[in-house]
Protein backbone atom coordinates (compact mmCIF):
# COMPACT_ATOMS: atom_id res chain seq x y z
CA UNK A 1 0.00 0.00 0.00
CA UNK A 2 1.15 3.50 -0.72
CA UNK A 3 1.63 5.33 2.56
CA UNK A 4 3.80 8.35 1.82
CA UNK A 5 2.12 11.74 1.57
CA UNK A 6 1.39 12.53 -2.05
CA UNK A 7 -0.48 15.27 -3.82
CA UNK A 8 -1.56 16.36 -7.25
CA UNK A 9 0.11 19.60 -8.38
CA UNK A 10 0.33 19.56 -12.14
CA UNK A 11 2.97 21.59 -13.98
CA UNK A 12 2.97 21.44 -17.73
CA UNK A 13 2.40 23.36 -20.92
CA UNK A 14 -0.62 23.20 -23.19
CA UNK A 15 0.91 22.30 -26.55
CA UNK A 16 0.26 19.13 -28.53
CA UNK A 17 2.67 16.22 -28.32
CA UNK A 18 1.90 14.65 -31.68
CA UNK A 19 5.27 12.90 -32.02
CA UNK A 20 4.94 11.04 -28.74
CA UNK A 21 5.06 7.25 -28.73
CA UNK A 22 4.50 5.07 -25.65
CA UNK A 23 7.10 2.37 -25.41
CA UNK A 24 5.41 0.18 -22.80
CA UNK A 25 8.27 0.56 -20.34
CA UNK A 26 11.32 0.01 -22.53
CA UNK A 27 14.02 2.58 -21.91
CA UNK A 28 14.63 4.60 -25.03
CA UNK A 29 16.26 7.99 -24.30
CA UNK A 30 15.60 10.49 -27.10
CA UNK A 31 18.43 11.91 -29.11
CA UNK A 32 18.97 15.70 -29.13
CA UNK A 33 16.27 17.30 -31.22
CA UNK A 34 14.40 14.00 -31.61
CA UNK A 35 10.95 13.02 -30.32
CA UNK A 36 10.44 12.89 -26.56
CA UNK A 37 9.23 9.41 -25.57
CA UNK A 38 7.45 8.77 -22.25
CA UNK A 39 8.80 5.65 -20.53
CA UNK A 40 7.61 3.66 -17.53
CA UNK A 41 10.32 3.23 -14.90
CA UNK A 42 10.55 1.11 -11.76
CA UNK A 43 14.06 2.22 -10.84
CA UNK A 44 16.05 5.44 -11.17
CA UNK A 45 19.80 5.76 -10.63
CA UNK A 46 21.04 8.40 -8.16
CA UNK A 47 21.72 10.74 -11.09
CA UNK A 48 18.25 10.17 -12.53
CA UNK A 49 16.64 10.71 -9.13
CA UNK A 50 18.52 13.99 -8.86
CA UNK A 51 17.28 15.06 -12.31
CA UNK A 52 13.67 14.17 -11.52
CA UNK A 53 13.85 15.82 -8.09
CA UNK A 54 15.20 19.05 -9.60
CA UNK A 55 12.27 19.17 -12.01
CA UNK A 56 9.81 18.47 -9.19
CA UNK A 57 11.22 21.07 -6.81
CA UNK A 58 11.58 23.76 -9.47
CA UNK A 59 8.02 23.28 -10.71
CA UNK A 60 6.30 23.46 -7.36
CA UNK A 61 8.35 26.37 -6.03
CA UNK A 62 6.95 28.58 -8.79
CA UNK A 63 3.52 30.19 -9.29
CA UNK A 64 0.77 29.17 -8.85
CA UNK A 65 2.05 26.61 -6.32
CA UNK A 66 4.75 28.60 -4.48
CA UNK A 67 5.38 25.55 -2.28
CA UNK A 68 8.37 24.98 -0.04
CA UNK A 69 10.30 22.06 -1.56
CA UNK A 70 14.00 21.28 -1.44
CA UNK A 71 15.56 18.95 -4.01
CA UNK A 72 16.25 16.47 -1.20
CA UNK A 73 12.59 16.45 -0.14
CA UNK A 74 11.49 16.03 -3.75
CA UNK A 75 13.89 13.12 -4.17
CA UNK A 76 12.45 11.43 -1.07
CA UNK A 77 8.95 11.86 -2.48
CA UNK A 78 9.89 10.27 -5.82
CA UNK A 79 11.74 7.43 -4.07
CA UNK A 80 8.60 6.78 -1.99
CA UNK A 81 6.53 6.54 -5.16
CA UNK A 82 8.95 4.03 -6.69
CA UNK A 83 9.16 1.94 -3.53
CA UNK A 84 5.37 1.85 -3.21
CA UNK A 85 4.94 0.33 -6.66
CA UNK A 86 3.20 3.39 -8.08
CA UNK A 87 3.28 3.88 -11.85
CA UNK A 88 6.04 6.37 -12.66
CA UNK A 89 6.54 7.68 -16.20
CA UNK A 90 9.32 10.05 -17.22
CA UNK A 91 10.35 11.95 -20.33
CA UNK A 92 13.97 12.66 -21.22
CA UNK A 93 15.52 15.29 -23.44
CA UNK A 94 19.01 14.39 -24.63
CA UNK A 95 19.06 11.69 -21.95
CA UNK A 96 18.13 14.04 -19.07
CA UNK A 97 14.80 13.69 -17.24
CA UNK A 98 12.64 16.73 -17.92
CA UNK A 99 9.19 15.52 -16.92
CA UNK A 100 7.51 13.04 -14.58
CA UNK A 101 3.97 11.81 -13.93
CA UNK A 102 2.82 9.41 -11.22
CA UNK A 103 -0.36 7.36 -10.89
CA UNK A 104 -1.78 4.49 -8.84
CA UNK A 105 -5.05 2.77 -7.97
CA UNK A 106 -7.03 5.17 -5.78
CA UNK A 107 -7.36 2.39 -3.20
CA UNK A 108 -3.56 2.51 -2.72
CA UNK A 109 -3.43 6.27 -2.15
CA UNK A 110 -2.99 7.34 1.47
CA UNK A 111 -5.05 10.50 0.90
CA UNK A 112 -8.01 8.73 -0.69
CA UNK A 113 -10.35 9.91 2.07
CA UNK A 114 -9.98 13.48 0.74
CA UNK A 115 -11.46 12.33 -2.57
CA UNK A 116 -14.16 10.05 -1.12
CA UNK A 117 -16.91 12.72 -1.33
CA UNK A 118 -16.27 12.98 -5.08
CA UNK A 119 -15.72 9.31 -5.96
CA UNK A 120 -18.51 6.81 -6.59
CA UNK A 121 -18.50 4.09 -3.94
CA UNK A 122 -18.88 1.29 -6.49
CA UNK A 123 -16.42 2.73 -9.03
CA UNK A 124 -12.89 1.35 -9.44
CA UNK A 125 -10.69 4.46 -9.76
CA UNK A 126 -7.15 5.17 -10.91
CA UNK A 127 -5.57 8.29 -9.38
CA UNK A 128 -3.17 10.73 -11.07
CA UNK A 129 -1.05 11.71 -8.08
CA UNK A 130 1.74 13.99 -9.34
CA UNK A 131 2.73 15.67 -12.57
CA UNK A 132 5.73 17.95 -13.18
CA UNK A 133 7.59 19.25 -16.24
CA UNK A 134 10.81 21.26 -16.38
CA UNK A 135 9.78 24.92 -16.84
CA UNK A 136 12.40 25.17 -19.58
CA UNK A 137 10.55 22.53 -21.62
CA UNK A 138 7.34 24.48 -21.95
CA UNK A 139 6.11 24.81 -25.49
CA UNK A 140 7.05 21.24 -26.46
CA UNK A 141 3.89 19.46 -25.31
CA UNK A 142 5.63 17.35 -22.68
CA UNK A 143 2.71 17.55 -20.24
CA UNK A 144 0.15 16.33 -22.72
CA UNK A 145 2.41 13.49 -23.79
CA UNK A 146 2.98 12.32 -20.23
CA UNK A 147 -0.72 12.41 -19.45
CA UNK A 148 -1.58 10.46 -22.61
CA UNK A 149 0.93 7.76 -21.62
CA UNK A 150 -0.45 7.44 -18.09
CA UNK A 151 -3.98 7.48 -19.48
CA UNK A 152 -3.20 4.38 -21.55
CA UNK A 153 -1.61 2.67 -18.58
CA UNK A 154 -4.60 3.42 -16.36
CA UNK A 155 -7.18 2.03 -18.79
CA UNK A 156 -5.04 -1.04 -19.40
CA UNK A 157 -5.30 -1.83 -15.69
CA UNK A 158 -9.06 -2.28 -16.07
CA UNK A 159 -10.34 0.61 -13.94
CA UNK A 160 -13.74 2.22 -14.44
CA UNK A 161 -12.57 5.82 -14.16
CA UNK A 162 -9.58 8.10 -13.62
CA UNK A 163 -9.69 10.77 -10.92
CA UNK A 164 -7.31 13.63 -10.17
CA UNK A 165 -7.14 17.03 -8.51
CA UNK A 166 -5.30 20.25 -9.07
CA UNK A 167 -5.29 23.81 -7.78
CA UNK A 168 -8.38 25.69 -8.87
CA UNK A 169 -6.19 28.56 -10.10
CA UNK A 170 -4.03 26.26 -12.25
CA UNK A 171 -5.71 27.22 -15.51
CA UNK A 172 -3.27 25.33 -17.75
CA UNK A 173 -3.81 22.07 -15.88
CA UNK A 174 -7.59 22.46 -15.76
CA UNK A 175 -7.76 23.21 -19.48
CA UNK A 176 -5.61 20.20 -20.36
CA UNK A 177 -7.63 17.82 -18.19
CA UNK A 178 -10.91 19.11 -19.58
CA UNK A 179 -9.71 18.83 -23.18
CA UNK A 180 -8.65 15.28 -22.38
CA UNK A 181 -12.16 14.28 -21.34
CA UNK A 182 -12.15 15.03 -17.62
CA UNK A 183 -15.18 16.65 -15.99
CA UNK A 184 -15.25 18.73 -12.83
CA UNK A 185 -16.58 16.93 -9.74
CA UNK A 186 -16.23 19.62 -7.08
CA UNK A 187 -13.78 21.65 -4.99
CA UNK A 188 -12.26 21.52 -1.52
CA UNK A 189 -9.32 23.04 0.38
CA UNK A 190 -6.03 21.22 1.01
CA UNK A 191 -2.55 22.03 2.32
CA UNK A 192 0.51 21.05 0.28
CA UNK A 193 4.11 22.12 0.74
CA UNK A 194 3.08 24.56 3.45
CA UNK A 195 0.46 26.24 1.23
CA UNK A 196 -3.33 25.93 1.61
CA UNK A 197 -5.36 26.34 -1.57
CA UNK A 198 -8.62 25.35 -3.22
CA UNK A 199 -8.44 22.14 -5.28
CA UNK A 200 -10.67 21.11 -8.16
CA UNK A 201 -11.39 17.38 -8.45
CA UNK A 202 -11.83 16.00 -11.97
CA UNK A 203 -12.97 12.62 -13.25
CA UNK A 204 -12.92 10.74 -16.56
CA UNK A 205 -15.20 7.74 -17.03
CA UNK A 206 -14.21 4.78 -19.19
CA UNK A 207 -15.98 4.82 -22.57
Amino acid sequence: MFTSASFNRDSFDQDDFSNTSFDGGQRNPPSPGGPLTPEVVSFLSPQELSEAARVYAECFSKSPWNELWTVQEAQQQIEAYLQSGADVIVVRDAGVITGIIVGMPLSSYSGKDDLAPFAGASTDYYYIADFAVDPGMQGRGVGKGLMAALDRLAWASGVDAIITRTRSDNTAALNLFRRSGFQDKGVYEAATGGITSERTVLEKISQ
